[in-house]
């Protein structure tokens, strides 16, 4: 009988991490955590315990940095190329050596065949100058995405946009309070939206069409405003008179007027979930790992 470590409790160690996240990280892990991950390996003997458990600790920890790092990856399924050049430029920053970092690399190789993903994960020479040491760099963008990274202060900014486009604004607020991506601000409906739980069901909109639930918190004035422009007949707060399409198209001529642009003040409204991201990150971070 083949002895295997407790993959529950593995991935239940990175609360960091989205429920749904985490039990598709099990599902994975799970009929995959002894098998070998090396192509070079001689013998095709399960791997052992005490190799299994850093394994999957390190892909988790690794997940937990991507979402750091701004990139909003819902599913372990979604892994892409451009996800582990961040992660490397991110561990090559962080002074990590190269055996640590090939190894890391290994594990992704690993995971990526338990999920049928074809080659996202290229060359140890492919990201890092062996000569060198100098990560290669590439299209992959490292750099804080966030208002508040780039120092502009998104309440000033939304206050001045509300004062003639009170709709916009609020649009922005959701996106900031929550999470949420432009499209799923403008189709959210505030009135139905709320879970029995307290949190926030965010249903239309949504990239690939994967609903997720949203922790509400403290937040709760800020739907209230939506609610109060919210569309009676179809409950989103795209106003009368106008098609999705139409209104996003206004959405962002706002924005534009106002600088909201990388050529103008250097953000995007995209920035306003990435800040809502970190902000999560750490207070994750402070409430499990600085105890």
């Amino acid at each position: 009988m083949t002895v295997t470590v407790y993959v529950k409790g593995i991935v239940a160690g990175y609360p960091e991490l989205p429920p749904a996240f985490r039990d598709a990280l099990e599902k994975i892990f799970t009929p995959n955590v002894n098998r070998v991950h090396s192509r070079t390996r001689v013998s095709n003997k399960p791997i052992s315990v005490g190799r299994q458990e850093p394994r999957l600790q390190k892909l988790s920890r690794s997940f937990v940095e991507l979402r750091q790092i701004g990139y909003a990856i819902q599913t372990p399924y979604a892994l892409k190329e451009k996800h582990i050049e961040g992660l490397v430029a991110l561990w090559h920053k962080d002074g990590q050596c190269l055996g640590t970092i090939e190894n890391k690399l290994t594990y992704f190789r690993a995971f990526s065949n338990w999920i049928n993903k074809r080659n996202p994960v290229k060359k140890m020479s492919e990201y890092i100058d062996p000569a060198t040491h100098d990560f290669r760099r590439t299209s992959v963008a490292t750099e804080d995405k966030s208002w508040e990274g780039k120092g502009i202060d998104a309440v000033s900014i939304i206050e001045e946009i509300a004062k003639t486009e009170p709709v916009v604004a609020v649009q922005m607020k959701l996106q900031a309070a929550f999470g949420l991506r432009v499209e799923e601000s403008l189709l959210l409906r505030p009135k139905d939206a709320v879970r029995r739980d307290g949190k926030l069901s965010v249903v239309h909109g949504t990239k690939g069409g994967r609903a997720r639930v949203v922790p509400m918190e403290f937040k709760t004035d800020v739907l209230l405003e939506a609610a109060q422009h919210t569309n009676r007949s179809t409950g989103s707060t795209i106003p009368d008179g106008y098609t999705k399409t139409q209104w996003k198209d206004h959405f962002y001529t706002v924005l534009k007027r106002h600088g909201v642009t990388k050529s103008g003040l250097g953000v995007t409204c995209h920035g306003l979930r990435h800040q809502f991201l970190q902000q999560m990150f750490e207070r994750y971070r402070t409430r499990f790992w600085c105890k």
